[in-house]
């Protein structure tokens, strides 16, 4: 009887380990704030002032929740719209209009249920509302222009 419960506690073992292996790295999609570098900036801002917007976008920073709303990736959510395509339903696209979205918020959004704050419900300095339209501005011009 000794000699059985220790062969069942290995064959447990056995059990535990993976049937497949982990999928290859480069068929997992990068996400926006993994891209970073290979972001534009936009005229006026520096890389810095990009990689400082990734870091408040993604809540590591003054505890912004912009990710909770446009996802990870930036993509939108039922929540907020997509923040990488040149579509824009409350300015142009440019810098200065998207510093004000930022700070004024969208209190009637036109096709999203929910709000958007002013300073997107974070208390940001203006310099981190520069930093994160800086940000968006790179991920909604991926040629710079």
């Amino acid at each position: 009887m000794h000699r059985l419960r220790p062969r069942l506690r290995l064959q447990k073992r056995r059990r535990r380990q993976p049937l497949h292996s982990c999928p290859r790295k480069e068929s997992i999609p990068t996400p926006a704030h993994a891209r970073q570098s290979s972001l534009p900036t936009p005229p006026g801002a520096t890389t810095a002032d990009v990689a400082l917007g990734n870091q408040i976008y993604h809540g590591q920073i003054a505890n912004a929740p912009c990710a909770g709303c446009h996802g990870d990736n930036a993509k939108g959510t039922p929540l907020g719209p997509d923040l990488t395509t040149s579509t824009w339903l409350w300015g142009d696209g440019s810098l200065p209009a998207i510093e004000r979205i930022v700070t004024d918020g969208v209190p009637e959004p036109k096709n999203y249920r929910s709000p958007m704050p002013p300073l997107g419900g974070a208390q940001l300095s203006s310099s981190q509302v520069d930093a994160v339209a800086a940000y968006i501005w790179a991920l909604s011009h991926p040629n710079g222009k």
